[in-house]
Parts: C-alpha cells; structure tokens; sequence
C-alpha cells in the first residue's frame, strides 16, 4: 500500500506545483509585440512588427530536475499590412521535437517552426524588403523575396536558410 499512496502524493505535488509555475509565469510572460521597425539612423533593413502570444505550457520533473516549456505562436502585428498577398500561413517541417540536452543546468530551446513562423511573419509584411535606392543608372531598386524564407537543419545537424524568387525591381534614368 505505502508505494501506491507514495506514487499518488509525489503525483499530487507535481501537478500542484505545474499549477504554480503556470500561474507564476504566465503573469510574467513573453512581450505581446516584437518591434523591428529600425531606431532613426539605424542601418536595420528589417521594417515589421511580430505579435506574440504564448503561454506556459508544461512542466516535466524527473531525476535530473525541472523542464519547463512554453507555447507561442507569431504572426503579423497587423493583418491588414500585408505585403505579400494573402498568404495562409507558414511551412510546418512537421518533425517530432528531439530530446533537450539536459547537461547543463540551465538551458533555453526554440523549435523550428517557431522560428519559421517569425520569419513568415516579418516576411507577409514585407519586412525583408531591401530598398537600394538609385545606382549605376537605375532608379528605385527594390530587392523583394516573393517566397517566405525557412530554417531547417540538414542531416549533419548545420542549420539552414533559405529563401526563394527573390527579385530585383527598379526604373532607368
């Protein structure tokens, strides 16, 4: 009987302290708006705003601690900015989350997808957008990706980025 009511207690203290951390972080959270609109005389060619939401998500206790976990979702700060066309959304690799590495004692991981969501925010609202001005002759060049770009990490785990139909805009003098 002692191991069934031992097992039940050490249950009951886990979910009433999932309970706490929830309400604990969920009061500090994330910021709601990420802004990358560049400061005056800031050479930042990233001109968007990414909303935010999250909230806490789980706690996982075993023998070598306390893994928290967090979910977020980012999109455009305002739908109606969009740039890119009515895009639906962004590309999901659809892979399943590897273990976190729990060696060091404190450590902070950030899924792919969520990057990519970031990335499709800012890209929707033409935060990519690269406006060069005028050169050689030519008059209100304009480098615009036409595809959102993606992370993902190849088999060798090296990160990757790319991004897709870039094109080059601009007039004649």
């Amino acid at each position: 009987m002692r191991p069934i009511v031992e097992k039940e207690l050490e249950k009951a203290v886990e979910d009433q302290t999932k309970k706490g951390f929830s309400f604990a972080l969920n009061q500090l959270g994330l910021p709601s708006l990420i802004d990358l609109n560049p400061a005056a005389g800031s050479s930042l060619p990233i001109q968007a705003q990414v909303a935010l939401s999250s909230e806490f998500d789980d706690a996982i206790f075993d023998s070598k601690g306390l893994t928290l976990s967090l979910a977020g979702n980012f999109q455009a700060a305002d739908p109606n900015a969009i740039v890119h066309g009515q895009a639906p959304g962004w590309l999901q690799l659809g892979k399943t989350p590897v273990a976190m590495g729990t060696d060091s004692p404190f450590g902070i991981g950030i899924s792919l997808d969520a990057l990519n969501q970031a990335l499709f925010a800012i890209w929707v609202q033409g935060g990519l957008d690269l406006n060069l001005g005028d050169t050689n002759g030519l008059t209100d060049l304009n480098l615009s990706a036409q595809l959102p770009p993606v992370f993902s990490v190849e088999q060798d785990g090296k990160v990757r980025a790319g991004i897709g139909e870039v094109v080059l805009r601009g007039g004649f003098n």
